[in-house]
């Protein structure tokens, strides 16, 4: 992440001592998938009504982890945002949610594509409701799931928080994720280090394994 105001103000969050990582148990690099959530045009390109600048901080970051996934055999698991009908709950509220298979829901160019690397379509915040993911990683016993993307307050926490209700062991990159305003993705970081994922910066990422 840049040098910027959501950089200085986690820091702050870290020596206040709201983020506060309990006993962690380092994971096996076997058992661990790295979830890349929706790093796609609909939110990066600036063509798009949905993008939002505070994105382009945490390319570097995310393409970091994906090359760390990459070397280190750590499966990739990227998300998709898209909508199939204008009848659900998150066209009502957002309207003009990407159809599948367009533009919109293309990996943005600057974000690492790992060929072969599974992608999960969703039509609502979380990566599990109405997916195959927990079937998949279930089947190839993935117990550890490393969470990064955007939006930080929307799909990334939902996804965490289901992941943690559904029995895995949740960490998030805390400047790896973002949102477009401070306070929530503050709020955000905050309610999941006091209840659902364990928090790290990117360049902890070693220090999570065995």
């Amino acid at each position: 992440m840049i040098n910027n105001i959501f950089e200085i103000k986690l820091d702050e969050l870290y020596l206040s001592g709201v983020i506060k990582n309990r006993l962690f148990d380092k994971i096996d690099k076997n058992e661990t998938a790295l979830i890349v959530i929706d790093m796609q045009n609909y939110f990066l390109d600036p063509t798009n009504k949905a993008y939002f600048p505070e994105s382009n901080y945490i390319l570097n970051n995310i393409n970091y982890l994906i090359n760390y996934a990459n070397k280190n055999k750590i499966q990739i698991i990227y998300t998709i945002h898209y909508n199939s009908t204008n009848d659900n709950n998150m066209n009502k509220w957002w309207k003009n949610v990407p159809k599948i298979n367009t533009k919109e829901t293309q990996i943005f160019n600057k974000i690492k594509y790992i060929e072969n690397s599974l992608t999960i379509y969703k039509e609502t915040y979380s990566a599990f409701k109405n997916t195959r993911l927990d079937e998949y990683l279930s089947k190839n016993n993935l117990k550890n799931l490393i969470i990064c993307g955007v939006k930080t307050n929307l799909c990334c926490e939902t996804t965490a928080r289901d992941a943690f209700v559904n029995n895995y062991n949740v960490i998030l990159m805390s400047d790896a994720t973002i949102t477009n305003n401070i306070d929530l993705y503050l709020a955000s970081l905050s309610n999941l280090s006091y209840g659902f994922s364990f928090l790290f910066k990117t360049n902890e990422i070693n220090n999570l394994f065995r």
